[in-house]
């Protein structure tokens, strides 16, 4: 016997159709009106059999994950597919802070800003450590944090480039992601990070001129729009091996300039340019529902623009709550600790070791403390949400928190839905398709 799956989502797209979509494996279907209320009237048939619908329909509800077996326990194939990625994962995740320092003051931010580098010697560090596990992994994905990574260019280059070549003699691959500011990247350093292995680059501009210098300006004062614009202008044009995901942090001030920077980018290449759109939130505010939907409106208007999507929010395409959730996944500081998780004064627990003179890692007994946090709070079991979110940070989960604060984002899942719709689209990567 079969029964409805609890994470089904059916939204509106329009007045001639219908999307619903699964939280667990991702399906999306195209309903008209009528087909839409032949399914519901079949979903809520308590004991779903084939006398009920056509043998053809029920396998493809049943590919898709619509309906399932009715003794199948989802939330259990959820924190089974999370157990089983983290032990079995065949990659291995290193996000590297060259420097905690930046040469922008944003006025929305409140982190500190100490002074230090990455020493030649800690780069040295970092290179033979992948040279000793390189073999167990498949693939390496090495991210590039800070601060602002590309006040240590050199380093960026050095260590990317020595991985890389790691990775050539021991026939695994690699991909090298980098997060700045984007002020220093001009297309000579853009040249060079491409040429030693960084090929995504993740770059905020908060709207238009106006409102972007408004809130990100240099350390001691200046405007920094125009010399990012350029710089991000100089990448689209002269590296085509090189991605783009663009950043906007967005608040009531700045949110209608966002389509109007969405159109500096020129036509033949927005398809390499993914949009990453997020509420400015500080201490104490609460996103919200009413702008989530005007995020979610600007980033239909930009699918329709040709951008493609930076979705995170209903993502299936990974197992796992969060990347450190996974044994293979690690941020280096400057000095060489090994964490978990961004590095702050309020999370001891995710510092989990430090790389010794030789590379290894020696993993203290917050790494075992770590690894043992449970996948779900109580609450989360019963939550529509679980499938999105399959537990949340892990910070959290260690610390047996209560916040229900993990729900804000999914305050507007009907049009988060369509907007994954309309990328999944417009890139022809089309699955689940009904009727």
């Amino acid at each position: 016997m079969l029964k409805s799956s609890r994470f089904n989502f059916t939204v509106r797209f329009n007045d001639e159709m219908f999307l619903l979509y699964n939280g667990i494996t991702g399906a999306m279907y195209e309903l008209s009106p009528m087909e839409k209320n032949e399914l519901d009237n079949l979903l809520e048939t308590e004991e779903l059999s084939e006398n009920l619908y056509s043998r053809e329909n029920l396998i493809r509800l049943l590919f898709g994950g619509v309906i399932v077996p009715k003794g199948i326990d989802e939330v259990k194939i959820i924190l089974d597919r999370a157990a089983n990625e983290c032990e079995n994962h065949r990659m291995l995740e290193l996000t590297v802070a060259p420097t905690y320092a930046c040469n922008f003051r944003c006025v929305y931010c409140d982190n500190e800003f100490p002074v230090g580098k990455m020493s030649e010697e800690v780069e040295r560090r970092v290179a033979a450590f992948v040279s000793k596990v390189v073999s167990n992994y498949d693939h390496i994905n090495l991210s590039w944090y800070g601060g602002e990574p590309l006040l240590c260019m050199e380093t960026v280059n050095r260590l990317t480039s020595e991985i890389r070549k790691t990775c050539e003699i021991n026939g695994k691959t690699m991909g090298s992601f980098i997060a700045t500011n984007g002020y220093l990247l001009d297309r000579e350093s853009a040249r060079k990070l491409v040429e030693s292995g960084v090929t995504h680059f993740h770059i905020t501009i908060d709207g238009t001129q106006q409102f972007h210098d408004s809130l990100r300006v240099l350390n001691g004062g200046g405007a920094t729009f125009n010399r990012i614009l350029e710089n991000l202008s100089a990448i689209l044009d002269n590296e085509s091996a090189a991605k783009l995901t663009l950043r906007m942090n967005l608040n009531e001030k700045n949110i209608d300039s966002a389509r109007d920077l969405m159109s500096f980018i020129p036509k033949p290449h927005r398809h390499r340019v993914k949009l990453s759109l997020a509420p400015i939130i500080c201490s104490g505010h609460k996103t919200d529902p009413v702008f989530l939907k005007e995020i979610n409106h600007i980033i239909k208007n930009g699918l329709y623009m040709g951008f493609q999507y930076q979705d995170s929010t209903i993502s299936t395409g990974y197992a796992t709550p969060c990347h450190a959730d996974k044994r293979g996944n690690f941020q280096i500081t400057p000095d060489g600790r090994l964490s978990k998780c961004t590095p702050s004064h309020d999370s001891p627990e995710a510092d989990v070791g430090i790389l010794d003179e030789d590379g290894a890692p020696l993993l203290n007994e917050s790494f075992v403390r770590w690894n043992s946090a449970p996948w779900i709070r109580e609450h989360c079991a019963d939550c529509k949400f679980l499938c999105f979110c399959r537990g949340g940070c892990h910070l959290m989960r260690l610390r047996n928190s209560n916040s229900l604060s993990c729900r804000t984002k999914y305050q507007d899942i009907e049009n988060t839905i369509m907007n994954k719709y309309i990328n999944l689209t417009s890139s022809e990567n089309r699955r689940g398709i009904l009727f």
